[in-house]
């Protein structure tokens, strides 16, 4: 499904010199857009965020020139490359800069003019250096055709053009046409303007603005891949040799590299594979216990390395990562998809109801068994797991990749060129895992619900387990005006109905302090809870139910009954479940055809909050 993201977090992030960031010579212009749809202070906002992206160079003449024009109707030439030296002048200028505040949005004459104008010969421009162009908007050109036409003659000039689109009203196609390729890595969508202020993409701008090292290569005769020994190793020291310029603090995530080992990948880059997954943990807040990390190597087995409960420190995940060695083999990634879903994603490896699931799969290949990873992909979508694919190489299955990712692919799924091209990669991957939300619900804020849970059968210390279980499943979505939770209870005859709930812990409270000895009768109280129920919400009932049914054939009747108006999702706990009557009572995906789409078997209840995010995906499924 396609959540909407209510995004409630903040990148923190150092404040890096500009000479720290990128020290690389480059001349860049900023193309500015000033057209009236942007309120004044939006511009002063936008103009804040060039000063900040600015910063990130060390501008003098011999390394990086800053050259800016603005556009709406016309096209303002604010500064040339040659016009200033230093980074304080550079910043007085960009602070005096006015909006046109034009009626059109001629992007193609902003675009013309920097060809013609800023990167012209004797306005300062350099010959041996890389020459960017960064475009700020907020729309849509006026001219499309126009447009394009004038950021290809940039791109035959050899210029890289990067663009930033700010709001809800920008074309992002027309964004990724204009930007240099490959698109995902020069087209940056910012949600709203305030977003420039907190979110850091000054930063990942500048990172991806600023030019490649050069390197020397050698050129040698070496073996193909083996599968025996590796001959290069990354050090401790070698992976820590960057310290972190940015930390995603707060950020309360579960999250699980998956990285091919195949012998398709040679011995180096499988190491420079390990390097960048380092690099991207450094980004994370491990040390405070919010973001736990773990990774699974597959090949022609899957097996995981590290779980999310083995390490506490960044430098005890990197020390444990940098020991890992290649087995080689096929490229089996169905089998490493199974395992997160059954090992990773469990509570008693250190998975947390709570927190956001998240997948990073790096492979160079198309998986061995297609069939049974796309069952695979599946199952992890169901389970409410967000996934990232990095594909490395062009011998990647790109649909397959997208396949697996979460949706917008856009925003999941990823192609480098090559395992060197991973170092660059790693600010845009960590700043993408850090959107994605932490333990908020998968519905829609429009989603509206009455949602019931009934228990059977469950007595003793599984009570407990129970208990913290409807808490979590009841309590993500905030028992907002939207939804109303209710309780049934066959054993002791407890009754807690359908209401709306100031708190979290109002609800769990009635819980502990609410809890018809057949199952039968458990599904006609339910039946009869839902009373008059609220026009146009969605009924929910949650079973949970132990032990075999003594009284199936009422029971079913009862539950025919109610599937007629509620969806039924039915959770089995223990070994002595019959697994058939789970599913004659559940709902179907297809109602003329019987299916597992509702049912949830777990061995036991200790294991429940393993499902939790499996019922907040099925849930909220038509919210979509």
């Amino acid at each position: 499904m396609s959540p909407t993201y209510v995004l409630a977090l903040f990148m923190i992030f150092s404040t890096a010199t500009g000479a720290e960031l990128c020290p690389k010579p480059a001349d860049v212009a900023f193309i500015i857009d000033s057209s009236s749809s942007i309120w004044y202070k939006y511009f002063t906002i936008q103009l804040e965020f060039v000063k900040k992206l600015i910063k990130t160079f060390k501008i003098n003449p011999t390394d990086t020139q800053v050259a800016a024009l603005t556009f709406s109707k016309n096209v303002v030439k604010q500064f040339n490359f040659k016009d200033f030296n230093n980074l304080e002048d550079v910043l007085e200028k960009v602070s005096t800069i006015t909006q046109d505040n034009g009626n059109e949005t001629n992007t193609h004459k902003a675009l013309e003019k920097a060809l013609s104008d800023l990167f012209a010969p004797g306005n300062g421009v350099r010959e041996n250096v890389p020459r960017i162009c960064i475009l700020l908007t907020d729309g849509v050109s006026t001219y499309h055709t126009a447009t394009l036409a004038a950021a290809q003659a940039l791109k035959d000039a050899g210029i890289k053009i990067i663009t930033v689109g700010i709001g809800h009203k920008i074309n992002i196609k027309e964004l990724e046409a204009i930007a240099s390729s490959p698109a995902k890595e020069n087209v940056f969508k910012v949600e709203k303007f305030e977003d420039l202020k907190t979110m850091g993409y000054e930063e990942l701008v500048g990172k991806q603005a600023c030019p490649e090292p050069k390197t020397t290569t050698t050129t040698t005769t070496t073996p193909e891949p083996t599968t025996t020994t590796t001959t290069t190793t990354a050090t401790t020291t070698q992976m820590q040799q960057e310290k972190p310029d940015k930390t995603c603090q707060g950020k309360e995530a579960d999250m699980v590299f998956i990285v091919d080992s195949s012998s398709s990948i040679w011995n180096v880059d499988f190491e420079t594979q390990k390097t960048f997954i380092g690099d991207v943990i450094s980004h994370f807040d491990v040390e405070s216990g919010k973001t736990r990390v773990a990774l699974i190597a597959f090949s022609d087995e899957a097996a995981v390395k590290i779980h999310l409960n083995q390490y506490n420190t960044r430098k005890e995940l990197i020390s444990a990562i940098a020991t890992i060695t290649q087995p080689g083999g096929s490229t089996n990634t169905h089998l490493a998809l199974e395992l997160m879903l059954r090992e990773v994603f469990s509570t008693k490896n250190g998975a947390r109801p709570g927190a956001a699931h998240i997948a990073v799969v790096i492979t160079d290949g198309v998986s061995s068994r297609p069939d049974q990873t796309m069952q695979q992909i599946e199952l992890t979508r169901k389970s409410g797991v967000y996934v990232f694919t990095v594909g490395v190489g062009n011998k990647t299955d790109k649909s397959e990749l997208e396949a697996m990712a979460s949706k917008p692919v856009s925003d999941f799924s990823f192609v480098v060129d090559g395992y060197a091209s991973l170092r660059k990669f790693r600010e845009i991957l960590a700043f993408k895992t850090c959107k994605v939300p932490g333990d908020q619900p998968t519905c829609s804020s429009d989603f509206m619900g009455d949602l019931m849970f009934g228990i059977h059968g469950i007595g003793g210390d599984s009570m407990d387990h129970v208990i913290e279980f409807i808490k979590h499943v009841g309590g993500a979505f905030k028992n907002s005006k939207n939804i109303r939770l209710g309780l049934k209870e066959s054993c002791r005859n407890a009754d807690l109905p359908l209401s709306d709930y100031s708190a979290d812990s109002d609800f769990a409270t009635n819980v502990q302090e609410q809890m018809v000895e057949s199952a039968a009768d458990l599904l006609s109280g339910i039946r009869t809870s839902f009373g008059n129920v609220r026009p146009d919400v969605n009924r929910v009932s949650v079973l949970i139910l132990s032990g075999k049914i003594d009284d199936m054939e009422k029971a079913f009747l009862e539950a025919m009954r109610l599937k007629y108006s509620t969806r039924v999702i039915v959770v089995g706990v223990g070994k002595s479940i019959d697994r058939e009557q789970l599913m004659r009572l559940a709902s179907y995906e297809d109602k003329a055809k019987p299916d597992i789409s509702h049912v949830f078997p777990v061995d036991s209840s200790a294991e429940l909050s393993d499902i939790v995010k499996k019922l907040h995906v099925l849930i909220c499924r038509d919210s979509e």
